[in-house]
Formats: structure tokens, sequence, C-alpha cells
């Protein structure tokens, strides 16, 4: 994969999970005020703000610098290991019961009388905000409205690493990545290829060609064993502009999460799994 490449995609990911975390700073700070107003009712009023703060302030700093951490720390972003409403609900409910516990932890040490009712209406409303935020940025990134925005990719292969890049794509759409088609080799020298949903047979030659007429932006070379015409095919696409990037053919070792090792200069994969 190139640098280029990497940045393209991995820049934008990190740009979006920076939007949800703002977001969550945002409503971090509008949920100490709503628990407040729970506790010590709806006066919606310029006092009321005043009074939040002079009791409030520091544990809402407190609270923005440990979500913050935590966010850092556990990729609360919500697309971590693709996107899943449980598994979402899950981690923002560790994430905001490790909140919750330093918040508690910190008023019991410094000793400063403050309503527990507050900490509690806090936990559930922060919890609902955080949940409701990555609802809607899964929305508005499945929107039609950025499908103009959408990363064009087709995936050089059909196996079961073609099959599993595919639905992993699918469940990250903060890559803004989408799928129009596949290729797939043979042994005449052509593709029966695909993008568009249409099955057509296209000379190697004419591949690259055949991509950039279906304004393809990237093509994922994701087969354990390319034949001699993908390197063709990589070099062609590459001048046209597409950007190539390629799995790895050792794909399930590195699915275990390997450590890297170095020998004299020698690199070394270890396997724990």
């Amino acid at each position: 994969m190139s640098r280029s490449t990497r940045k393209f995609g991995f820049m934008r990911s990190r740009g979006i999970s920076l939007l949800i975390l703002t977001a969550d700073i945002v409503w971090i700070v509008l949920g100490v005020y709503l628990a407040y107003e729970f506790r010590y009712g709806f006066s919606m009023s310029i006092d009321a703000v005043r009074s939040c703060l002079s009791m409030f302030g520091e544990t809402t700093i407190a609270a923005v610098l440990v979500w913050t951490f935590l966010s850092m720390v556990m990729k609360l972003d919500g697309f971590q290991g693709g996107w899943s409403f449980r598994s979402v609900t899950s981690d923002l409910f560790v994430g905001a019961f490790l909140l919750m516990a330093f918040l508690l932890a910190h008023g019991y040490l410094t000793r400063e009388y403050q309503s527990r009712l507050v900490f509690i209406y806090f936990g559930f409303v922060a919890l609902v905000g955080f949940l409701v935020i990555r609802c809607l940025a899964w929305r508005v990134l499945r929107s039609r409205h950025l499908a103009t925005s959408l990363r064009r990719v087709v995936i050089l292969g059909a196996g079961r690493i073609a099959r599993e890049l595919s639905a992993k794509i699918n469940r990250h759409p903060e890559m803004c990545w989408q799928v129009v088609g596949y290729l797939c080799p043979d042994a005449e020298n052509s593709f029966p290829a695909v993008a568009g949903g249409n099955a057509q047979v296209v000379p190697t030659l004419d591949v690259a060609g055949f991509l950039a007429a279906h304004r393809v932006d990237e093509i994922i070379v994701a087969m354990a064993n390319p034949p001699r015409q993908t390197l063709n095919l990589v070099a062609q696409c590459r001048r046209l502009g597409i950007r190539v990037l390629v799995v790895p053919q050792a794909y399930e070792l590195y699915v275990s999460r390997p450590s890297l090792a170095e020998l004299d200069g020698l690199p070394l994969i270890t396997i724990d799994q």
C-alpha cells in the first residue's frame, strides 16, 4: 500500500473520528448542565448556568479530559472492528462506566460536596448522547448525499479473501469506499469483469482503460497467487492515476495481530496465536 493511499483513506477516517470526539466533548458540557437542571429544577436561566459552572466546572473539565483519553485508548468512535450497534453500545457503556468511576473517585478524594444524583443523571444522559452521536454519524455516512464523495473501488479476485474484504469495507463507512465490482483473471489472458454489476469479458490490455472509463478510483488486489498479467494491470492502473492496494499473500498470518522482530536488519513476524 502506497503512502499516499494510506494518507487519503485513513486521514479521512481520523477526521471523522475527530469530529465525533468533538461532538462528544460538546455533549459532555451540555450533559453536565442538563443533569444539573434535572436535579435542581428546570429554570433555564443565566443564574442556573453560573451556579452549574461554579459547582461542576472542574468536574466538567475533568470529564472532558478523561473521555478524550478513553476515546483515544479504547477507540470509542464507533467504527473500531466494523460498525455494529451491539458492540458500539457495549464499548460506550464500558467507557461511560470508567468515566463515572473516575468522577466519583475524584469527588470523594477532593472532599467537595457534589450531588451524587447529578452524577447519576449525567451518566445516563452522556451514554445516550454518545450513542445518538454515533448513530447519526453512521446514518450520514450511509446517506445518498455523500454518494458522490465515495471512492469507487474494484476488487481483483473472487475468492474468500475478496468476499471478506468486501464485507469489511461495507462495515466501515468511515473509509468512504464503495465496491462497484470485481475482476477475476482467467487462463485465456482476459478478465471476465465487472464494474457496475454487468459481467463483461475484457482483454488484459484493455482492463485499465475499462476501469478508467467507469471512474474507478482504486483497485485492491485480493488474490493469494495473482497471475503474471496482474502485474501488467497494476502498472497500467498506476499510469492512469488509479491507486492500487494489495492484500498480503499471507493474509491469514496477519489477522492474529502479529508482532514484528528484527534480526540484523531481517524483519521477522512473530505469530502468537
